[in-house]
């Protein structure tokens, strides 16, 4: 009995001690976070995507937008604020359920809990039930990068697209399409027009939302309703890193961030991901003015976070494809096919081999199907359809060559560009300087783009001529081309369109221009590494030069071609305008790139300007021609302590309902938290970047 007294009392001696280690006061918990400077450190400022801001002395400012993100009043530019309010939030009973900020916040729970020495798990615990079923179903094990290339006669689609696909454990096992795809993108009013979106996206009016949904719904929306090749880069991340993305993909649910078409677009805020799943890594610093899909590709590649890429075809590829393989006879029998399902009766269809009827019907087969998917089911005969299957079925399965390799968008040329050149032009001897944003032109080095397709915006060139003269040559706003040749199968309108200021020539000497065009035709490929392309069209003017009223409209005639080749690409054009008072401008040319690495060419250009008041000619050598983008070296960052992690280590912010117990819509965002994980979606109206 004296022995057990004496343990009890030993024991009691250790209860103050135990019970005090248990209840470290959330004050205690506050101090130490003080100490450790934690507001400072790059994954708090990246969690509350903080940077410096300008407007804000250069203090940190977050990207997020929406007040629900924040517990602290002013969480949106004091870190530090954001990190008390945090501590004392997480501290509370648990009676808001899966409000509570630790089911709202896991990976600021997560971090926090990590750098206190896990102190914060004395704390009750909540059931989290919306956060656990949505992690569930989303059962992400790694990441994979994927980028949705151009589609057909569509220039501005050269931008691209990008999203995060996140994949299930064994994957391989399983397909693909059960994974989720993250993507970012702008809430837009489904009546808005192009024109309305193109500026509100450019000069910001959008709110910007992350939406989590089926990968299957993305390759059926790019993949085989756009007909745009998938890229998927499959990153390194491992499964702990996967689980950190996740977690703070869930904090931005919801939540509101200021949309911009140039910077803060779907490319961007997923890098902001990528620097907080794998602290750093410098990814968002490269884009402080453009943050252009394919560039960010490459950024990512470039910090080493890529593990392999696959592409996954268009059906419009595939399609092309397949036609390419089949003969002249089998063309002509094909498209018979598609009008009319009696021609498998004729005679040039069972004069084919067993072979070349399989390769024709399915042919024919697939181009009804892809069809289909572009018109309405009253448009489309499903007899013929079904016709067409019956024969397939009775045939042996076409034999094809599997698509051959193409280039990958990220080997392609960087998007920005600045050129020298020296020329003469109207026996004066001059050298250009040309600055260009973005982003391909018809004769750049061509791996990794479209024939025929080009898209270029603000292009800046200045002039220095044997007169000591410094003159503005060009500002051009934007100038597209869009010559995709058309076939027996598709037959795609070719069409140009460019605004902008340029110098010409004129009895008086020279003037700055303004002028916007427009025009549209017909391409063809006459022969293999040819598109041959007429155009008609018109120009608004305004020159102070040539028209009365300062301001001229003309009707424009355009013929050119494009020749391929390994030595580069060349064109050839004829272009002539008449306005309404009767002036006259025709300019022929010729312009040839010759590559010479994957960001440099030599350029060469002759024209001969024939207008109603005078004619001249122009030569000139692009001595340079270099493609720039961000390439700061990708080292790696310490992310501990803020010595080693200075403030602009920081990632760009999201908006997010917060819980806080003051906040006047917590039943709102209660509500809206129990949303199905089945289609986690942020925006019914979201169009990508």
């Amino acid at each position: 009995m004296l022995k057990l007294l004496r343990l009890a009392a030993v024991i009691g001696l250790f209860l103050p001690g135990l019970a005090q280690a248990k209840t470290v006061s959330i004050e205690a918990l506050q101090q130490q976070a003080d100490q450790a400077r934690l507001h400072e450190h790059t994954t708090w400022l990246a969690l509350g995507h903080y940077k410096e801001s300008p407007e804000a002395g250069n203090n940190n400012s977050s990207y997020v937008d929406d007040e629900r993100y924040f517990l602290s009043e002013d969480g949106n530019r004091n870190p530090k604020a954001e990190l008390s309010a945090t501590l004392d939030a997480l501290s509370t009973p648990i009676d808001h359920g899966d409000e509570h900020p630790r089911c709202r916040y896991p990976a600021r729970y997560q971090w926090l809990s990590e750098q206190l020495d896990f102190a914060l798990e004395q704390y009750p615990s909540p059931e989290c039930g919306a956060y656990r079923q949505w992690k569930d179903q989303v059962n992400a094990h790694s990441a994979t990068l994927v980028y949705a290339a151009s589609y057909l006669n569509s220039p501005s689609s050269m931008y691209g697209h990008t999203l995060l696909r996140l994949d299930p454990p064994n994957k391989e096992q399983q397909s693909e399409w059960l994974s989720w795809a993250v993507n970012f993108g702008a809430e837009v009013p489904a009546d808005d027009s192009s024109v309305v979106f193109a500026y509100r996206g450019i000069f910001g009016g959008y709110p910007g939302k992350f939406s989590v949904l089926s990968y299957l719904e993305k390759i059926q929306e790019y993949n085989n309703i756009e007909n745009r090749d998938l890229w998927e880069y499959e990153l390194n991340l491992t499964p702990q890193e996967t689980e950190k993305l996740t977690q703070h993909l869930w904090e931005l649910k919801d939540i509101q961030f200021d949309y911009f078409f140039f910077d803060e677009n779907c490319s961007y805020r997923l890098l902001e991901l990528l620097e907080y799943a794998r602290p750093g890594i410098e990814l968002t610093d490269d884009f402080s003015l453009f943050a252009i899909p394919i560039d960010t590709v490459r950024t990512v590649e470039r910090a080493q976070l890529i593990e392999s890429a696959k592409r996954r075809p268009s059906k419009t590829h595939l399609l092309a494809h397949q036609i390419d393989q089949l003969s002249k006879p089998q063309r002509d029998l094909t498209l018979n096919l598609i009008e009319d399902h009696r021609a498998l009766d004729s005679e040039a269809y069972l004069s084919l081999s067993e072979k070349q009827q399989a390769q024709s019907v399915k042919t024919a087969s697939d181009f009804l199907n892809y069809r289909f998917r572009k018109v309405s089911r009253e448009q489309t005969n499903v007899k013929q359809r079904f016709a067409l299957l019956k024969a397939s079925s009775q045939l042996a399965s076409p034999d094809f060559d599997a698509l051959p390799n193409s280039h990958p968008p990220e080997k392609g040329h960087d998007s920005s560009l600045w050129s020298v050149a020296a020329g003469r032009e109207a026996e004066s001897d001059y050298i250009d300087l040309t600055l260009r944003l973005s982003f391909h032109d018809l004769t750049d080095n061509l791996p990794g783009f479209d024939r025929g397709s080009s898209i270029n915006m603000g292009v800046f060139s200045v002039r220095h001529d044997e007169r000591d003269d410094l003159e503005v040559q060009e500002a051009t706003l934007i100038e597209i081309h869009s010559f995709t040749p058309r076939n027996g199968f598709f037959k795609p309108i070719s069409w140009e369109t460019s605004v902008g200021a340029e110098r010409t020539l004129g009895a008086q000497g020279s003037e700055l221009i303004f002028q916007g065009n427009a025009s549209g035709g017909l391409s063809y490929a006459l022969w293999e590494g040819n598109i041959t392309y007429a155009l008609l069209g018109g120009r608004l003017e305004y020159n102070e030069q040539h028209f009365d009223h300062h301001h001229g409209v003309a009707l424009q005639a355009t013929v050119g071609g494009l020749f391929y080749s390994r030595l580069g690409t060349t064109q050839l054009q004829w272009r002539k305008q008449r306005f309404d008072n009767h002036y006259q401008r025709e300019i022929s040319g010729l312009h040839h790139s010759l590559p010479i690495a994957q960001n440099s060419a030599l350029v060469a250009r002759y024209q001969y300007h024939h207008y109603r008041d005078t004619r001249f000619h122009s030569a000139g050598t692009r001595v340079a021609t270099v493609f720039l983008a961000p390439h700061k070296s990708h080292h790696s960052r310490a992310g501990g302590s803020p010595a080693s992690s200075p403030l602009n280590e920081r990632l760009p912010v999201n908006k997010h309902p917060i819980a806080r117990s003051h906040h006047p819509n917590l039943e709102n965002d209660s509500q809206r938290m129990q949303t199905s994980p089945k289609r986690h979606k942020l925006g019914q109206h979201t169009r990508a970047c």
